[in-house]
């Protein structure tokens, strides 16, 4: 009874006689939890911080050429603002991106419902203008600029924001 590993704790007959459960009886696989957490470690997944990390690239680049590709439609390549028309739509692009930064309009409960933002991805991108034009006039250069070249941007560029919210 004290014996830690007594000699003969399995009798020869009773290990010939074990009925082991055949392969086919054993329960295979993982539960609905573990499949979960395994799917989040896949190579093909993006983490909540790279996907909003990718998002803000994407919606840059997406304002910035669509404002140059309105600026190169309706003023042309060469003008006597050239360098001061990229700058500005540069500036913007930037500046909508951490308005909706600040705002969490990269957070991953944001992204999932874009119908519920639309409100708040269109007073950041209207605020951004009202920062340009702020900017245009303390300068005095508002004059200068077209103000149907920013009109036609700030709706092809909230299309344009709000078409990749929905995808």
């Amino acid at each position: 009874m004290n014996e830690i590993d007594p000699a003969r704790r399995f009798s020869m007959d009773a290990v010939r006689n074990y009925d082991a459960p055949a392969e086919s009886e054993k329960p295979g696989g993982i539960n609905d939890v573990a499949r979960q957490v395994a799917s989040q470690y896949r190579r093909d997944t993006m983490s909540p911080i790279m996907v909003s990390g990718v998002l803000r690239m994407v919606e840059f680049a997406l304002l910035f050429l669509s404002g140059l590709g309105v600026y190169f439609y309706y003023v042309g390549f060469f003008n006597y603002l050239a360098w001061q028309y990229p700058l500005a739509i540069a500036s913007t692009s930037f500046l909508a991106v951490v308005l909706l930064d600040v705002t969490d309009r990269y957070q991953i409960a944001a992204l999932m419902r874009p119908l519920a933002n639309f409100g708040r991805v269109l007073l950041v991108w209207a605020g951004s203008f009202a920062l340009m034009a702020l900017t245009a006039f303390a300068i005095k250069a508002s004059e200068d600029y077209s103000r149907l070249l920013f009109g036609t941007w700030f709706v092809v560029g909230f299309v344009l924001i709000f078409g990749l919210r929905l995808v």
